[in-house]
């Protein structure tokens, strides 16, 4: 089944070169809970890479751009979540859907990205 839609979901990554530890973990955590409060937030988490273990992402899903950018940009999210973005990998973080594929489904959105 094939199949186009509106907007995909917003994906935020951001990528840190550094050592993980258990309080960076903790940290961080505490951080997403206070996106997870937020209006349009769908899920998140800390991933490392088994290939090389100084690099992790956070990653982020949304139902939309507007709703993660409100929820970064809140009071608690500037004291709690801002300082540790200040390690983060200078590089793209923000991300549109345009393809889903599951086992039951390929599915199309439209770009929100004014390309005129």
């Amino acid at each position: 089944m094939d199949s186009t839609s509106n907007l995909g979901q917003f994906h935020a990554v951001w990528t840190f070169d550094r050592e993980v530890s258990d309080q960076w973990i903790a940290e961080m955590g505490d951080a997403l809970t206070v996106l997870q409060e937020r209006d349009g937030f769908i899920s998140a988490s800390i991933v490392r890479s088994v290939d090389e273990g100084t690099q992790c992402q956070v990653q982020s899903t949304w139902l939309e751009v507007g709703a993660y950018r409100r929820a970064v940009s809140s009071t608690r999210a500037k004291m709690i979540l801002w300082p540790l973005l200040a390690d983060v990998k200078d590089q793209p973080s923000a991300f549109e859907e345009l393809v889903r594929v599951t086992p039951e489904a390929v599915v199309h959105f439209a770009s929100s990205a004014d390309h005129s």
